[in-house]
């Protein structure tokens, strides 16, 4: 039996919000309250908005600002064309800087505040399909600390486009409406619950039937299109053999492993883009998620290993995407005195996507198997690899692929 050892944390279960503070913690109730805000660039770029309690004392406060990543704070990084931060009054011991960052997140950014007009905003039309996010709109509810937030923008304009300069929004029309939610437990913004019932209301394009075969050689990095019904393309699949880490790169997403492939969406502009594959819908690091390869996953027991071997099936988006090796061959050298490297010297990749109306989520749908990886004897923190048995799936989780390796 081949073994590797695996550096992870702990399996973590998704069927309920996580929470940094206790689910029974009593938050202090607030004011409810409903206001319109007007913003306009130049005159008045930014509002801050006082929530009290119930016993009238304040405490939290909500800043806005149009053309956000225009300004500037020694202590917060703002971004995107309008963004919002809370701050408790007076600051806490939690971590967050913005408390309208999703709790799962450790990156100050990583939040639904950022609106990215008009990308976000608008309804995008792929072949005559309206699609639009959820809780990605023009209204998002935020849920914290026993209330709900609702942050609507009404209307917005432009200014005059100048050419190799972001377009800058000239007026925009916001309201906040709060409210007090006992269920809302956490210190920072609840999670999206990422069920397919999030996904229900999107009919996501339609793509063509398709199976490419393409050929692998030593350093090589390939796009492969996968096409609408119309024959323009949807997707790019960027795959990359032996890639050079840290500067292999495609849109941004940097490559690692032994063989990676990232997905991209021709239409959408999204948080996830490149994570397409990833099953986590809060992803860590790059190399998170199943389309990433290592000569170990591909090898022995382990090549046979469903979804997580030489043969993987993906389900988003209205498709079914499978990534099959289907040959490869390896090559050995001498690396210093006495120890040798192994690489793929050549593989033969096959792509097929077929359409697949079931599959309603905007990432990878969980496998129905576990990843091939039981709990280390020796070491509660740690995982081995172990293909010997195919294990099934019972509740949703998710392995941590930190240091994820030979």
């Amino acid at each position: 039996m081949s073994q590797k050892m695996i550096s992870v944390g702990l399996l973590v279960c998704l069927c309920a919000n996580i929470t940094t503070f206790a689910a029974h913690s009593r938050w202090p109730k607030v004011q409810p309250l409903e206001r319109a805000f007007h913003l306009s660039d130049g005159t008045k770029r930014g509002e801050h908005l006082t929530i009290f309690g119930e016993d009238k004392k304040p405490l939290y406060l909500l800043q806005c600002y149009i053309n956000a990543q225009d300004v500037t704070d020694k202590d917060f990084d703002w971004g995107g064309d309008f963004e919002c931060r809370l701050t408790p009054l007076p600051v806490d011991k939690y971590a967050h800087k913005n408390l309208l960052t999703d709790e799962r997140s450790t990156r100050d950014w990583d939040t639904r505040a950022v609106f990215q007009i008009p990308e976000e905003l608008m309804l995008i039309k792929v072949e005559g399909v309206p699609i639009q996010y959820p809780g990605r709109g023009k209204a998002r509810l935020f849920k914290l600390r026993g209330m709900d937030i609702e942050i609507s923008v009404t209307d917005f304009t432009f200014g005059p486009r100048r050419r190799g300069q972001h377009q800058r929004v000239s007026s925009l029309n916001f309201k906040v409406v709060i409210g007090s939610d006992t269920t809302a437990h956490s210190s920072a913004d609840e999670p999206l619950n990422y069920s397919d019932s999030l996904y229900s209301s999107i009919r996501w394009p339609e793509i063509a039937s398709s199976h490419k075969k393409i050929r692998f050689a030593g350093h090589q990095l390939t796009k492969i299109s996968i096409l609408g019904r119309n024959r323009k393309p949807l997707y790019d699949l960027y795959c990359c053999l032996n890639p050079n880490f840290p500067a292999d790169t495609a849109n941004e997403r940097i490559f690692s492993g032994d063989f990676h492939c990232f997905l991209f969406s021709r239409y959408d502009f999204d948080g996830s883009q490149g994570y397409l594959l990833c099953d986590d819908p809060y992803p860590t690091v790059e190399g998170q998620g199943r389309g990433r390869f290592w000569i170990g996953d591909i090898t022995g027991k382990c090549g046979d290993y469903p979804d997580y071997g030489k043969i993987r099936e993906f389900r988003l988006r209205g498709m079914d995407l499978t990534l099959s090796i289907a040959r490869f061959e390896l090559v050995s050298s001498r690396v210093g005195s006495d120890s040798e490297e192994t690489k793929i010297r050549t593989l033969d990749l096959e792509v097929t996507a077929t359409p697949d109306f079931t599959a309603i989520g905007d990432i990878a749908a969980q496998s129905k198997y576990m990843p091939p990886a039981v709990p280390d004897p020796q070491n509660p923190n740690r995982y081995i690899q172990n293909c010997d048995s195919i294990r099934v799936r019972t509740r949703p989780g998710f392995l941590d692929p930190i240091d994820l390796g030979p």
